[in-house]
């Protein structure tokens, strides 16, 4: 999903924006008004009770939708190599972030499928780091 959508769907009601970035990172600099639940503590009972309702809108984002800072959003792209072809591979927390919320039952969610730069005006961040 473009980011104009993201930012209407993410105004309306039952929805969230799940961060899933290590705890540092979403302390350091997230989207404004993201809730945290990092990847590696993704288990039934955190989910349920962050998000309660499966049929809540999830909305996810990670490192690779936003360029202008390598440190809090580090792009992750493995570099071309003899064994992928010599040709880059994007790597993303969106894939099994999204694979792992759907065989927990959540089933209404849509990530951010744009490169959008730190310096865009539509975008707010809160954070340490803004």
């Amino acid at each position: 999903m473009n980011l104009n959508d993201f930012l209407r769907m993410q105004k309306e009601p039952n929805t969230i924006v799940l961060d899933t970035r290590s705890a540092n990172r979403y302390a350091a600099r997230h989207l404004k008004g993201a809730i945290s639940l990092p990847f590696t503590d993704f288990t039934q009972a955190n989910l349920a009770r962050l998000i309660p309702d499966t049929k809540t809108r999830v909305l996810i984002y990670c490192n690779n939708n936003f360029m202008g800072d390598q440190v809090n959003f580090a792009t992750k792209t493995a570099a071309p190599s003899a064994t992928n072809n010599h040709t880059p591979v994007t790597l993303a927390l969106n894939i099994p972030t999204y694979i792992n919320l759907y065989g927990y039952g959540y089933e209404n969610i849509y990530e951010l499928d744009e490169l959008v730069n730190m310096t865009d005006g539509r975008v707010q961040f809160e954070g340490a780091v803004r």
